[in-house]
């Protein structure tokens, strides 16, 4: 078989004159290995160095493509080791194939061994690997299993220079308007869009576009890039389209009738459109924008030499008919575009990572400050793209510390400059914005309308009082999370409902508090460092001291767990805590069951794991009697309180099978240590104390004096009594009441 010329400006030399390590260690193992021949050895006049062999893959009888039992190749290694290691066929028909370079010639064909970086590949570079790799890619490709199912289908044509960027919503019956967005270096990057914009610095250009579709084609790659309209007539004849006369000559016969033709002075733009299948049978085929430009010639030129225009009697008019000689459309250069696509949440989640089917729908965001802005940044870029934003304030200059938005919003509402970042990231964005306060009562109606079609409510107002009325609100079917900070920026909180709506927030947030009483890591958790900041001179005025870069880290841990929402249907009380060496230390808090009881217009909620531990302490202690105090949260407003936690019988306490006398030893210290913890959110309600065996759960003559006592205690901060007796078989007689 006659072999391909290898390049013309190397010269034979003996093995033993390889100089390049690379080179010299690839004959080697040639030589070593029992599936390859060696032939020869060049050497090129800027030192690269040139080894040809033949391999012999493993090739069936019928071969999916046609890859012989013996291919002769050639590797090209650079002088100075800059660029991977050239694999080329010296076969003049070898088989188009995927994973091949492009090239300016269509032979000899070289073979994309890698698809990682030179700079990576070449640490742990080996030759025996190297030539073990192209005999399996020779082994694959014969089998056509190189081009795996899951990967997505080769570019139909790859360009490179010059960059077009097109809108997101690219349609081909839309009208282009382009703009010269950068020049760097000599390469030129295009942005165009369907309606004329105005940005500081980008010039329009004065560019006719093109735009077609080709009819479909079964997966394949133009390994060269046509440098002239005449080689891509060609190329697309091929493809199906007489592109020329059918396409080019008629568009540009109609466009020269039109006044503004002659001030489209810039060139042309050719947009294809190519569906792409990955065998004859597919039915869903992926859409590739192939893009060309003519930017060398003017209009006007162009026109002459495709036979539209003609020049006569010192005038040009338009011809009759279109012909063109090749020489004149071959003396058109054209230069192939790089087509980058608009950014599209589809796009942001597949580069994040993100499943679809695990996408969150349509977020309430209440609170669109530091921590807010942070998180819905970071939403926004793995593809949510469907909000409705609520918050009163405005973008103050102090805020630019850590805020996500830029200077040229200071001043307008921050529901307003979120909206405007969602839109300069994606067209399709739809973001509702509610300059209000929640907790006021005449923006209610417009707030309750604005939850009303959301899928999740995610408030990240860092107030309390949001928190609790969110919680009470019945009329909002989404899953509600309330997301926020210590006072000192160092802790993340996020407390979800469940998808079933067991657990309000109110209950997980006392859960919380029990859950930092309970876990001596967090005991600081409330504290303060540093004095708030005056930003102007109103007695409110005041801003927090916190690190932009710890609330960008939380902001990044808070963004994935909402993510992770959608497959997570259970509730979630989770903190992170971010220590001085930048350590992350992540705190589960257990979830728990409320049963609720009322008593003289009060509503208690006690939790469930608390009768089963004092069931438990209970058995334990008889046949004596005991005791102790109970803690939890007083909720007025509602006149509801929740029973979360014990404080189990001092030691000084007197305990017998028929009196209980609780002590007093230590527990004013704990009462303290829970009120610190908690930020004085859980306190003292009342006590508790067991019945013996068979004696039931009614109050004794002397119960009813404790809890006269308890009533007297807690009646002069306006706060209900509450004594519980437990009894057997997990009989509960709870007294309770103002």
């Amino acid at each position: 078989m006659p072999y391909l010329d290898i390049p013309a400006n190397c010269t034979a030399i003996k093995a033993a004159e390889l100089t390049l390590p690379k080179a010299s260690n690839f004959y080697k193992a040639v030589l070593a290995s029992g599936n390859e021949t060696f032939i020869a050895a060049h050497q090129g006049v800027d030192g690269d160095e040139v080894i040809i062999y033949e391999t012999e893959p493993t090739v069936s009888q019928s071969p999916k493509h046609d890859i012989r039992y013996v291919e002769r190749l050639y590797v090209r290694f650079d002088s100075e080791d800059r660029y991977m290691p050239e694999v080329f066929s010296l076969r003049p028909d070898f088989p188009e194939v995927p994973h091949l370079m492009l090239s300016q010639n269509e032979y000899p064909r070289q073979f994309c061994i890698y698809e990682i970086p030179y700079s990576e590949l070449k640490l742990n570079w080996r030759a025996k690997v190297f030539l073990e790799d192209i005999r399996n890619w020779l082994t694959l490709t014969a089998k056509d299993e190189l081009h795996q199912f899951d990967q997505p289908l080769e570019p139909f044509m790859l360009g490179y220079g010059t960059r077009i960027i097109l809108p997101a919503k690219y349609h081909s019956s839309r009208e282009l308007y382009f703009y010269l967005a950068n020049k760097n270096a000599g390469r030129l990057t295009y942005l165009s869009t369907h309606t004329k914009i105005s940005r500081r610095g980008e010039r329009q250009m004065g560019f006719i576009t093109i735009q077609f579709t080709l009819p479909p084609q079964v997966q394949t790659m133009v390994r060269f890039s046509p440098t002239n309209l005449l080689a891509l007539d060609q190329l697309l004849k091929k493809a199906g389209v007489n592109f020329i006369d059918d396409y080019l000559n008629p568009y540009l016969k109609k466009a020269s009738q039109n006044q503004e033709f002659a001030s489209k002075d810039d060139g042309l733009i050719l947009l294809i459109t190519v569906p792409k299948l990955r065998h004859k049978d597919d039915t869903s085929p992926l859409v590739e924008i192939v893009c060309f430009a003519i930017n060398n010639d003017t209009i006007e030129r162009i026109c002459l030499k495709t036979g539209v225009l003609i020049r006569g009697g010192g005038k040009i008019g338009l011809a009759l008919d279109s012909t063109w000689s090749e020489d004149d459309v071959k003396s058109i250069q054209i230069e192939q575009l790089v087509v980058h696509s608009g950014f599209r949440p589809e796009m942001a989640r597949v580069y994040n990572g993100m499943h679809i089917e695990n996408q969150i729908g349509k977020i309430g965001l209440i609170g669109c400050g530091s921590l807010g802005s942070h998180v819905f940044n970071n939403l926004l870029r793995m593809g949510s793209e469907q909000w409705a934003l609520i918050d009163d304030d405005v973008l103050l200059p102090h805020n630019s510390a850590r805020h996500i938005s830029h200077g040229a919003h200071i001043g307008n509402a921050k529901v307003e400059s979120l909206k405007n970042l969602a839109l300069s990231l994606y067209e399709s964005a739809q973001v509702d914005i509610l300059q209000a306060n929640y907790l006021s009562a005449k923006d209610e109606q417009e707030i309750a309308e604005s939850l009303n079609d959301v899928d999740l409510v995610l408030d990240i107002s860092a107030s309390l009082p949001v928190a609790r009325k969110l919680s009470k609100q019945t009329n909002i079917n989404a899953r509600k999370v309330s997301v926020f900070l210590n006072p000192k920026g160092t802790d993340l909180v996020i407390l979800a409902e469940p998808e079933n709506k067991e657990l309000s927030l109110i209950e997980l947030e006392v859960l919380y508090y029990r859950f930092l009483c309970q876990t001596p890591a967090l005991h600081q958790h409330f504290e303060v460092d540093d004095q708030p900041i005056r930003y102007s001179r109103s007695c409110r005025d005041i801003s927090a001291v916190m690190e932009q870069d710890s609330i960008a880290i939380l902001a990044g841990i808070a963004a994935k767990q909402v993510n992770q929402l959608s497959s997570n249907l259970s509730g979630m009380i989770n903190i992170w805590n971010i220590r001085g060496n930048c350590q992350v230390v992540a705190f589960d808090a257990p979830l728990d069951k409320f049963r609720s009881i009322k008593k003289a217009g009060w509503t208690y909620k006690i939790a469930e794991s608390l009768f089963t531990s004092i069931d438990r302490v209970r058995e334990d202690k008889l046949p004596n009697e005991t005791g102790g105090i109970l803690i939890g949260m007083i909720d007025l407003e509602n006149q509801t309180t929740y029973v979360v936690d014990t404080i189990l019988s001092p030691v000084d306490s007197q305990e017998y099978p028929t009196a209980y006398y609780r002590g007093i030893a230590g527990v004013q210290g704990k009462l303290e240590d829970i009120s610190h913890s908690s930020s004085d959110h859980l306190m003292y309600l009342g006590e508790w104390h067991s019945h013996p065996r068979g004696a039931g759960v009614n109050m004794s003559q002397a119960d009813e004096i404790l809890f006269s006592w308890i009533k007297d205690h807690l009646s002069s901060h306006g706060y209900p009594a509450l004594m519980m007796i437990f009894g057997d078989r997990g009989e509960v007689g709870v007294c309770g009441g103002v």
